[in-house]
């Protein structure tokens, strides 16, 4: 059965914290995905969201996406 995700953005500044202070450090842009059912979430690097997708189907072969939103 497939599983549908939704990916966010995580927006971050030139050191590497959002705009709430958090930190995630610097490097690729970072995601947050998670499933519709919330049963799969979490974080992850990519260039964007085409090569997140590839990497959610290499672990979730299944997977679908919802139409990015905004942000």
């Amino acid at each position: 059965m497939p599983i549908t995700y939704e990916i966010t953005r995580i927006r971050l500044d030139a050191g590497g914290y959002t705009a709430t202070g958090a930190y995630y450090g610097t490097g690729a842009p970072l995601f947050y995905f998670q499933s519709e059912c919330e049963t799969h979430s979490g974080w992850m690097r990519a260039r964007n969201r085409w090569e997140l997708r590839r990497k959610l189907r290499a672990r979730y072969p299944d997977a679908k996406f919802i139409p990015a939103r905004a942000s």
